[in-house]
C-alpha cells in the first residue's frame, strides 16, 4: 500500500431541506454545484474545506476508493450542515466524531498479500464479490 493519502471530498453530501437548528450552518457556497468532487486533495487541502469558520459537518463518511503506486485515494462524503456544538455531530459512539469508516478495506476471506496477493480496492462496492 502506498504510504501517502489524497482524498476526494465531496462536499453537503446530505439532505438540509429541513429547518436548521440554531446550531447548524450551510454556507452560501452548498447551493454551488461542485466540480471538483473527484479531484484529489491533499490533508491540507481538505481541511480548509471541511474546518470552515471553526465549524465542521455534522458527519464525515470515509470509505477508501483506490490506490496506485503512489497514494491511497480515500472518499469523504461530507454532511451538509456544519456546526461548532459537539453534540450535533455524529458517530460519537466510535470515538472520532464526526467521522465514520465505510466498508472493508478487504474483501471477506482475505488473508494477507503473501497468501492471496493484491486485490481491488472497488471490490466492498461489487456485493457479488463480498461474501
Amino acid at each position: 500500500m502506498p504510504n501517502q493519502d489524497r482524498y476526494f471530498a465531496i462536499l453537503n453530501g446530505s439532505y438540509d431541506g429541513n429547518p436548521l437548528e440554531p446550531e447548524e450552518f450551510l454556507f452560501p457556497d452548498h447551493d454551488i454545484p461542485q466540480t471538483d468532487v473527484y479531484v484529489p486533495f491533499t490533508v491540507e487541502e481538505v481541511d480548509k474545506n471541511i474546518w470552515r469558520d471553526g465549524k465542521i459537518p455534522e458527519w464525515i463518511d470515509i470509505t477508501p476508493y483506490q490506490a496506485d503506486n503512489d497514494f491511497l485515494y480515500v472518499e469523504l462524503l461530507c454532511c451538509g450542515r456544519f456546526t461548532d456544538d459537539d453534540s450535533f455531530l455524529y458517530n460519537m459512539e466510535e470515538s472520532y466524531p464526526p467521522f465514520h469508516a465505510f466498508g472493508r478495506i478487504a474483501p471477506g476471506g482475505y488473508r494477507s498479500l503473501g497468501k492471496d496477493g493484491k486485490f481491488d480496492l472497488h471490490c466492498y462496492r461489487d456485493s457479488s464479490k463480498m461474501s
